[in-house]
């Protein structure tokens, strides 16, 4: 070994710890970058040198390697806990906005309007002649009326909200994972020619970690450097080729269509196990769609069953003219048949029609007649057009049904008013005469017009006998546990308050099940952080160690250097 090995032996340890300073100083410089793994300069003895007789010595220092600090499966579960903390953070959101807008903690709540309007029948029944308990009865109803349609259009708007959250997400999950595609190609191509892609590899990483809060993938490395991600079992990039992600309509189990998460080459439904896509879409057609339906069960049963009673009561004041506020589309179709189109169905029963005249003395005459509603799944069944000409029998009433399918009673004689009540088959619920609501859904819930225009109206008693409040009292029962068929066997108020206690536990449980996870993901964080994470104190001690070394091979080389200008002065 010569001077001249000795002097490389220098060089090369001054190249090689300059580039351990470099790599340092690119630890410190990214200490706060978002994603970034921490680099390590692996030394390696470089060569070796004859001493001549067998014996040799080292040949100096070498960068052997620039190894990334990362844990392949450390960095999978961080993902996992990721994709599982997000999925419920979102489902913990929607739900706390249900929660807020059925806001039972307070005297405004639904519960509380439906317990006024039953008490407000309670008085009614009472009093039924005096107009101030009708009036009362008419504010409270408005009232469940507006709590209604104010929760019903809610829940619409939250679920329309979620869906655009999730389209929104897609769209970036989209995004990203053609950045990763796109990072696969750069990391192939100069990794292949021998190159160093650490900081690609860090921005892939970073890039995979965003996808997994939005959905949950499992990626595998291939020999080439490049990932192959998954959404289950589903390839969603391979190489540099991303099959794509957007939102298209699929059909739902109730016969309509949704938006749903699906490959944009094929249109496939992606199958979804986490994240913030699929807490979205599982929230959205899940609990809140299911809240959504309950409700409108609810108030489409509140409908019917205050319909169906009140229909069966005398009001104060006989009609000249009224027309039902439900419409049929088909008037020759049984009344039974899902063909008329009507939103509450007709059962076989009968109903009463009171014609009462005035005479010029001023005395009052009632006739009742009974109309018969065959609906046995016979050839007799009846129909609108059947029951129009059946009511246009009845003398001193004139039917018909309008253009638009509604039923019209007037009287033919100015002397005369009709009253209907007794009512065994529902028909006239169904059809929305002498009814106190309108609409068939949480959204279209409304009072019927012709009780906001005259209180008188509301039918509170059965024989229209001066203080007859028993139809009230019938309507004021409703409000007990009373078990009802279509609320599988819940009466109104109980299955109001199932239904807000379910909305509280499953919010309870999102929030607790986002806790725990985000407890896990802090944790892993953790652990990434103390392998992957730059610690400027242990950098700052590597910097000394490469700085003495740096040092230590200078004045090695100014030594040499010596020796070498002797040597020449003695030749």
């Amino acid at each position: 070994m010569g001077l001249l090995d000795a002097l490389n032996i220098g060089g090369s340890a001054l190249l090689t710890h300059q580039a351990a300073i470099q790599i340092t100083g690119n630890n410190v410089a990214n200490a706060a970058t978002p994603g970034y793994a921490r680099q390590q300069a692996v030394l390696s003895p470089y060569g070796t040198s004859d001493f001549g007789g067998g014996l040799t010595a080292g040949g100096g220092v070498r960068l052997q390697d620039v190894r990334r600090l990362v844990d392949n499966a450390l960095q999978q579960r961080l993902n996992d806990a990721s994709s599982r903390m997000h999925q419920n953070q979102v489902a913990d959101a929607a739900l706390g906005r249900v929660e807020s807008l059925m806001n039972e903690m307070n005297d405004e709540d639904l519960s509380s309007a439906l317990v006024a309007l039953f008490n407000s029948f309670s008085a009614l029944a009472a009093e039924p002649e005096k107009p101030a308990p009708r009036d009362i009865v008419l504010a409270r109803a408005q009232t469940v009326v507006d709590r209604i349609r104010f929760i019903g259009s809610g829940l619409t708007d939250i679920r329309a909200s979620l869906t655009e959250q999730l389209t929104a997400s897609v769209q970036d999950a989209d995004r990203l994972a053609s950045t990763i595609a796109g990072l696969n190609g750069q990391i192939g191509a100069i990794e292949g020619g021998g190159g160093s892609a650490a900081s690609l590899r860090d921005r892939r990483d970073q890039a995979l970690s965003e996808l997994s809060t939005l959905i949950d993938v499992t990626s595998r490395e291939n020999a080439n450097g490049s990932v192959t991600v998954y959404i289950g079992s589903e390839q969603l990039v391979s190489g540099s080729v991303s099959r794509g992600l957007s939102m298209v309509l699929h059909e739902t189990d109730g016969g309509g269509s949704m938006p749903m998460v699906s490959f944009t080459d094929n249109g496939g439904a992606v199958g979804l196990y986490g994240g913030q896509i699929a807490g979205l879409q599982a929230t959205r057609d899940g609990h809140v769609a299911e809240i959504g339906q309950r409700f409108d069960a609810l108030a489409r049963e509140l409908i019917w069953q205050v319909n169906r009673v009140h229909s069966s009561g005398r009001s104060m004041a006989g009609f000249t003219e009224v027309t039902g506020t439900y419409r049929v589309d088909d008037a020759d179709a049984v009344l039974s048949s899902a063909a008329t189109g009507l939103d509450y169905t007709a059962a076989n029963g009968s109903f009463d029609v009171v014609v009462r005249t005035t005479a010029t003395d001023g005395t009052v005459s009632e006739k009742v007649t009974q109309i018969n509603v065959p609906l046995t799944g016979g050839a007799g069944d009846m129909t609108l057009n059947g029951l129009a000409a059946a009511l246009s029998g009845v003398s001193g009433v004139a039917a018909s049904v309008t253009a638009d399918g509604a039923l019209r009673l007037a009287t033919t004689d100015p002397n005369t008013t009709l009253a209907l009540g007794n009512d065994s088959s529902g028909v006239l619920a169904a059809l929305g005469l002498n009814t106190l609501f309108d609409g068939s859904s949480s959204q279209s819930i409304a009072l019927n017009e012709v009780v906001v225009a005259d209180r008188r109206h509301i039918a509170a008693g059965l024989t229209g006998n001066p203080g007859d409040g028993d139809n009230a009292a019938r309507l004021a029962a409703l409000g007990e546990e009373t078990p009802l068929a279509a609320l599988n066997g819940r009466s109104l108020m109980g299955c109001h308050q199932e239904l807000v206690a379910d909305v509280a536990v499953w919010t309870a449980g999102a929030r607790d099940a986002a806790a725990a996870n985000e407890v896990v993901f802090q944790s892993l964080t953790a652990q990434r952080e103390s392998l992957s994470g730059v610690s400027i104190d242990e950098e700052a001690v590597n910097l000394m160690q490469y700085q003495r070394a740096f040092q230590g091979a200078s004045r090695f080389i100014s030594v040499v250097n010596e020796l070498l200008n002797e040597l020449m002065n003695t030749l």
